[in-house]
């Protein structure tokens, strides 16, 4: 298993956005969580994480000009775990968006303009009965966040932090649904009998999948071995630090 890098270099170019729009596209078309071999993007309607490569990545605001998605920064970290934001123009063309597929064209950024890049969507594959799904974070080598979390079949969440304090929340219909389906979006069934997360000394999960009448499945997976599971887990993440944050301010 190739082994995955906790850092990623971005080189920015000085070339700027392209005027030569296409015919428009759809914004709402372009909601959802993409992925290839070496990436993660994940858009909403006005933010997206590009290059989903450690759990503090950082969602940017972005703007749709016709064909062309435009940003004007991004958050990377360096060598030494600590965020930076770099600021630049950057821009991709939508050359093709459908229900499963989007193809984008760098136009400027990072990496190079001109480069393809080929996504699929993130959609539920597996038709499974949840019970419970357990989440548990490793310690890692750098300033990585570490959590313990279950998820029930009715959308209660309990999680607990490094500090020992136990606390939980309740999903609302939507956000259940949409862990749900990036539950059912990984095919466990070609799971259940491998292992990941071997060859790195980067942070991995533990993960044990409850089902209705069906043997428990675990996995223990790093980042950039599972995507479904990296959407969850950063998703997830993200959901009960901002918990835990209101929590602080009260």
């Amino acid at each position: 298993m190739k082994k995955i890098c906790s850092c990623i270099i971005l080189s920015v170019l000085v070339s700027g956005c392209t005027d030569e729009l296409g015919s428009g596209v759809e914004p709402g078309k372009l909601v959802g969580d993409w992925y290839n071999q070496e990436e993660v993007i994940l858009i909403s309607n006005d933010e997206l994480v590009l290059d989903l490569y450690a759990l503090n990545s950082i969602p940017v605001k972005y703007s749709l000009d016709s064909d062309t998605i435009r940003f004007d920064s991004i958050f990377v970290m360096d060598a030494g775990g600590q965020i930076h934001e770099s600021i630049a123009p950057y821009c991709f063309k939508v050359l093709s968006v459908g229900n499963d597929s989007l193809v984008l064209e760098r136009i400027s950024g990072a990496s190079g303009s001109g480069e393809k890049i080929h996504l699929k969507r993130l959609t539920p594959r597996e038709h499974l009965q949840m019970v419970q799904i357990d989440i548990r974070s490793s310690p890692c080598y750098g300033a990585c966040p570490r959590f313990n979390v279950t998820i029930d079949s009715t959308g209660s969440v309990a999680f607990q932090f490094s500090d020992g304090a136990l606390k939980g929340f309740e999903l609302s219909d939507s956000e259940f649904e949409e862990w749900l389906d990036l539950i059912k979006s990984t095919e466990w069934s070609n799971l259940e009998s491998e292992y990941w997360g071997e060859g790195s000394d980067s942070q991995f999960f533990e993960i044990k999948l409850k089902r209705m009448n069906r043997k428990p499945i675990e996995v223990i997976a790093r980042i950039g071995e599972i995507r479904s599971i990296d959407v969850l887990v950063y998703k997830l993440y993200r959901k009960i630090a901002e918990i835990g944050k209101g929590d602080n301010n009260n």
